[in-house]
């Protein structure tokens, strides 16, 4: 069955609340969902890292070969979403 929300989640140089942040979409009662997070920081690789050890098909991972920034950031995001919701976790 396919999602029916896309959760984008960015992320720059803040791993901690990172996990924090996919820990509390884990904890959700609703589970029909994706994850897209955007690493903004080129040279972090614990989002990646941290995503392989979750071994959950519904997160992807968008790593930014530039720092784009907030705006852009979501502009990006935002341009291809394909499901009926959408929403942004901070």
């Amino acid at each position: 069955m396919a999602a029916i929300c896309r959760i984008y989640l960015f992320t720059y140089k803040r791993n901690q609340l990172l996990k924090r942040a996919i820990d509390s979409l884990l904890k959700q009662t609703f589970t029909n969902w994706v994850c897209e997070l955007h690493n903004d920081d080129p040279k972090d690789p614990f989002p990646l890292e941290y995503l392989n050890q979750l071994n959950d098909d519904r997160f992807t991972i968008k790593d930014h070969t530039v720092n784009l920034g907030g705006t852009k950031s979501f502009n990006l995001a935002f341009a291809g979403c394909t499901e009926k919701y959408a929403s942004i976790l901070e």
